[in-house]
């Protein structure tokens, strides 16, 4: 880290460590099974991966949020613990990567320097613990918080209370599967709530704070739409109500099946939205006047008092005018797409463009100091794979922009058409089947030559690829979405795409992506070529293509496109998968997702 002080690495967590250092110790020398060692292993954020003796390391990042010094300690981290990457595109060292969920994962780290990686994360404020298995995963929540105009109020420090109840908390140490909580600050619910098992939206009535409360919904192989639990619950009632819907659900949640072991089944065959509420109102009615919702209830005035603190040094500057600010084609279209309004004059919140979620420890290091001279030395990780200064003076934007420009962090379109977001896919994967980071950029090359990115009808479009249909890049809400699988044309195993089209998360909640037809992989820039044909025929006024497309009659589409599908044999570059020089097989690892 430079210019601030390292933490002390508390006892708790340095205990956890050592423990972790002793038991991967004797794993390594077969004195602890990979039956036991792999939970224990995945409970602490990380994963196996594709490629033999190596390990992804999942890092939380609650809310997204990250001071500079926490940039730099993730910068250092990709440089002094990951191998070099054997995949295309990136990867190893040097090389982070943002995820959908506001993590940061490293690739190709050898199980043996995990400690000291943990160590070093340890005394940045950071931690691996509880990114993956049964536990309540990395709390996510509007990286635009505290500075957005529409908020209802900041719920950085409500999703930080929430991350600090739940953490090491043992009623959620071994949950029949993972559990997700989002929070947003607003009714466009951008924390994606309306997805997830717990979805939090801020609201206020009657002067009093609280949340609309969603639960149940999920992606996957079984997508659902949360159901609305509560249109208000106040704050003095919210942390209660989320610990028992937790408890209710590591009761009465399905173990024996982990495909079912979400909360979403537990509506298939047991509770309805009403009936699940009451259960809930039971088990808060019982906790007693010491459970953890209380405790954590306790010190939340001081908190949201201190985070309200830090914002008071912002104060309303003279109006700007962004239209006067002429500098040239590149950054007017950088200025437009990548500015958003604040909630304060004179102030904008800046999003840094991530190709594919990637991140290099060069750029990391730039973000840090960007944030530190133009945002309060904080920026947050986006679920668009992005990073965002919340506070930067519209008067500094040329500065801020020269700064960023030479590093490949002044890239347009963020949140736009071009943002394509990805999972790794099978580039490291165990379970991934395609490679939806190749697809990525090749459907990126096609919009550069289409220049599709500079019409404004392609506004609110998101274009998401998973390498396998468990949904890590979101694919279920996008406007355009892909998954990977694997269709044998004769004799020929070819990578296939599954294309998705019509999902969405707003103020009417979620709208899941409706799958329409498997296209080969080679052929899904065409198919892309052909809706947009569709839609410029089709559409009324001044329809968006994100508009058409949810109102878009899927037969009719499907009719467009059907002769993409293979039905004979393959030439010889459809049975090579994107970014890759040998025929694709299809072949899959053992996956850790459901360990």
């Amino acid at each position: 880290m430079t210019g601030e002080q390292e933490l002390a690495i508390p006892p708790v967590v340095a205990a956890e460590i050592e423990e972790f250092e002793t038991r991967a110790r004797a794993f390594a020398t077969g004195d602890e099974s990979e039956d036991t060692f792999k939970p224990y292993r995945l409970s602490y954020g990380i994963y196996g991966q594709r490629q033999d003796g190596y390990q992804m390391v999942r890092v939380k990042i609650p809310h997204g949020r990250l001071t500079s010094a926490q940039l730099e300690a993730l910068a250092d981290f990709s440089e002094r613990f990951c191998d070099e990457g054997e995949y295309p595109g990136g990867g190893g060292r040097g090389m982070g990567h943002v995820t959908t969920r506001q993590d940061m994962q490293f690739h190709f780290v050898p199980l043996a320097r995990v400690p000291e990686a943990m160590r070093q994360l340890a005394r940045a404020g950071l931690t691996t613990r509880e990114a993956c298995f049964n536990t309540v995963r990395n709390i996510t929540g509007c990286p635009l918080a505290g500075a957005c105009g529409t908020e209802a109020f900041d719920i950085t420090p409500y999703a930080q209370a929430a991350t600090e109840l739940f953490l090491r908390n043992p009623i959620c140490q071994n949950l029949p599967r993972k559990f997700k909580i989002a929070f947003s600050g607003c009714e466009t619910d951008c924390g994606l709530g309306a997805m997830h098992d717990i979805g939090a939206v801020a609201r206020v009535r009657d002067g009093e704070r609280g949340f609309k409360v969603w639960v149940g919904g999920g992606l996957g192989n079984s997508p659902r739409p949360a159901a609305l639990l509560y249109e208000f619950v106040p704050v003095r009632r919210f942390y209660p109500v989320i610990e028992a819907i937790i408890r209710v659900f590591d009761a009465e949640g399905p173990r024996k099946n982990r495909n079912r072991a979400r909360i979403k089944f537990l509506f298939d065959k047991t509770y309805t939205a009403e009936t699940f509420r009451a259960r809930v109102e039971e088990v808060v009615a019982e906790l007693p006047s010491d459970a953890w919702s209380y405790r954590i209830l306790g010190g939340l005035p001081e908190r949201v008092d201190r985070e309200a603190g830090s914002r008071e040094a912002l104060s309303p500057l003279p109006t700007f005018s962004l239209a006067g600010m002429a500098r040239g084609v590149q950054f007017a279209r950088w200025r437009v797409t990548n500015v958003m309004p604040h909630q304060l004059d004179g102030y904008g919140l800046v999003s840094l463009r991530l190709t594919l979620g990637d991140v290099t420890s060069t750029q990391l290091r730039v973000a840090a100091e960007a944030a530190r001279r133009w945002s309060g030395g904080e920026a947050r990780a986006s679920a668009g794979q992005n990073l965002v200064l919340r506070d930067v003076r519209l008067d500094e934007l040329h500065a801020l922009y020269d700064f960023l420009l030479p590093h490949g962090l002044a890239e347009a379109e963020a949140l736009g058409i071009r943002d394509v977001v990805t999972c790794p896919g099978a580039d490291t994967c165990n379970l991934g089947i395609t490679s939806s980071r190749g697809l990525g950029r090749a459907v990126s090359r096609w919009l550069d030559d289409e220049r599709l990115q500079d019409l404004p009808e392609f506004a609110g479009t998101s274009i998401k690829a998973s390498g396998c249909p468990n949904s890590c890049s979101q694919h279920h809400i996008a406007t355009v979405g892909f998954y990977g699988n694997s269709k044998h044309v004769g004799d020929d195993p070819v990578p296939h795409y599954m294309l998705m089209l019509g999902g969405g998360i707003d103020a009417r909640g979620a709208r899941m992506a409706q799958p329409v037809m498997k296209i080969p992989a080679r052929r899904v820039p065409t198919a892309l070529e052909r809706l947009v044909a569709q839609y410029r025929e089709e559409r009324s006024g001044g329809e968006l293509f994100a508009q058409w497309v949810e109102r878009a009659d899927r037969d009719a589409v499907k009719a467009r496109l059907a002769d993409l599908a293979l039905s004979d044999a393959p030439t010889a570059e459809e049975i090579v998968d994107w970014d890759q020089d040998t025929a694709f097989t299809g072949k899959t690892g053992e996956g850790e997702c459901a360990v």
